[in-house]
């Protein structure tokens, strides 16, 4: 046995009998003081382990759990209701908060000549709908129309700045002009909107918005009139 063999069993054994390891433990006053050293430690250690814990510590552990965990429930609902109604109240206040004030005219803009380039096949359509028919979904977002303003050649639902709406295609001077009636979507006063093929305008309603867009040169101005007119929101 080599001076690391030895260290190496005292460390893993200290109270080892073995012939050799007790042989070399008696080769030097060194190794007999390292080994009575590991046998101490190796007492306190075996005494440590052997404490008695109170005859009440588990009862006093569990209290103390339940008393934590009851408190951390009502931090966590506390804090989830609280989170819940600051939500409630920013998508209430942006739901309802005009678009100037936010900064979100342009996007709105955007999104407008965006959908009527993404559906220009709709100012090609020929669908001729009726007063009745124009009723039908307008009563779907809350709205009637008295008369039509023009001829509607196209009639359908969209979604514009994350709100359903209606959209209209209707007959013009200069070619067909889209109506869009954006419920809940608002601004503070009318605004413009213009490209290079596109003009049209956004008009605050009752309910939200109505934008109208048509080619350069129309007289969107007449086309906003009358439709204020015959449009009516519950």
């Amino acid at each position: 046995m080599d001076d690391l063999e030895f260290r190496r069993r005292a460390y893993a054994e200290p109270d080892c009998q073995s012939e050799s390891f007790l042989q070399f433990k008696n080769k030097s006053a060194e190794n007999t003081r390292f080994v009575d050293e590991l046998l101490q430690m190796d007492e306190k250690l075996k005494q440590a382990v052997c404490v008695q814990p109170p005859d009440n510590l588990v009862e006093k552990i569990k209290l103390k759990q339940a008393f934590s965990d009851h408190r951390s429930y009502r931090e966590h609902w506390r804090f989830v209701s609280f989170a819940a109604s600051l939500l409630l109240a920013i998508v209430v206040t942006l739901y309802y908060l005009p678009l100037d004030s936010t900064g979100h005219e342009r996007k709105l803009q955007e999104g407008l000549l965006q959908h009527i380039y993404s559906e220009l096949d709709h100012l090609n359509d020929r669908q001729n709908r009726s007063l009745s028919q124009v009723n039908r979904l307008l009563a779907e977002f809350g709205g009637s129309m008295n008369r039509l303003v023009a001829e509607v050649s196209y009639l359908g639902s969209c979604e514009i700045h994350n709100k359903p709406g209606v959209h209209m295609v209707v007959k013009g001077d200069r070619g067909p002009v889209t109506i869009m009636l954006l419920r809940g979507v608002t601004v503070n006063s009318q605004k413009s909107i213009s490209d290079q093929r596109f003009r049209g305008l956004i008009v605050p309603t009752g309910s939200g918005s109505m934008a109208i867009i048509g080619e350069k040169g129309e007289p969107l101005q007449v086309i906003k009139s009358e439709l204020l007119e015959q449009i009516h929101w519950i």
